[in-house]
């Protein structure tokens, strides 16, 4: 067992005089608290820490899922629109089967549905 030199306030020296216990064991269970108190920091320490890499994990899933969402959403409206321009093509492939044959009459209907194509494919 090392020596430690320990020097005690008035107030300490009162406070071990009213316990009625010898030095030795107050300064122990001042000893156990202190430990105990270091323990208990560090656990604080370990679960702020853990609280920290939690909520980079739920940002992460987030973040994941946003990303998921955001492509079911590009697939959607680039389905749309390849739906859309489908039926303008079936549109347009029948205004020019049942029109007259007057050809700038079709050729001003087509330059308008090749507008308006143009126009949804963005």
């Amino acid at each position: 067992m090392r020596k430690v030199e320990t020097r005690l306030d008035e107030a300490t020296i009162a406070r071990i005089e009213t316990s009625g216990k010898s030095v030795y064991e107050f300064l122990q269970e001042a000893v156990a608290c202190k430990l105990e108190n270091d323990r208990v920091l560090q656990i604080d320490e370990m679960l702020l820490k853990n609280q920290k890499a939690i909520r980079a994990e739920i940002a992460n899933a987030f973040t994941e899922k946003l990303d998921h969402v955001e492509e079911r959403m590009l697939a959607v409206l680039n389905a749309q629109q390849k739906i859309s321009t489908q039926k303008l093509d079936e549109a347009k492939e029948i205004i020019a089967n049942s029109l007259e044959p007057h050809d700038s009459f079709r050729a001003n209907v087509s330059a308008a549905l090749q507008k308006i194509a143009a126009h949804i494919k963005g």
